[in-house]
């Protein structure tokens, strides 16, 4: 598990974004993991990813079913349908929004809790923070064939 302070020192959040993530860590267990652009936050007891935390916006995870009517409750929230089971929620005003944007990670990391954990599958289909384009097989990922 990657330390929490140091993902987001290097991540670099605006202010609003960062608090948002201490707040959330302050009150529920979480695992977050230093990506490319972002850190992931997934329940600390292992689930899959209920939040991806950018420099300016969150996308949060949510059922299909309800997901458009969070959503609505936030304004400029988009909808990311990015699988039958999970649709993210694209915020870009955190400081605007921020008790709403708590409360919808906080549900977020409890509906994920209940999940199995996909850690590993989801770890072998991100790129790591420091991949480059191979100069042999142009794929980006770390090092090269």
């Amino acid at each position: 598990m990657t330390d929490l302070k140091a993902a987001l020192d290097d991540l670099a959040p605006e202010p609003a974004v960062r608090a948002l993530v201490e707040q959330v860590a302050g009150q529920r267990s979480v695992a977050p993991e230093r990506m490319a652009d972002y850190v992931s936050i997934r329940p600390g007891g292992g689930g899959p990813i209920a939040a991806f935390v950018h420099r300016t916006y969150v996308d949060v995870a949510q059922p299909p079913a309800v997901a458009a009517g969070k959503a609505a409750s936030v304004p400029g929230t988009t909808l990311d349908e990015k699988t039958p089971a999970t649709t993210f929620l694209r915020i870009p005003l955190v400081s605007v929004h921020l008790p709403d944007v708590l409360t919808l990670v906080k549900e977020a990391l409890a509906w994920r809790s209940s999940m199995p954990d996909t850690t590993g599958r989801d770890r072998s289909q991100q790129i790591p923070v420091h991949a480059q384009t191979c100069s042999v097989c142009s794929l980006v990922h770390a090092g090269e064939c």
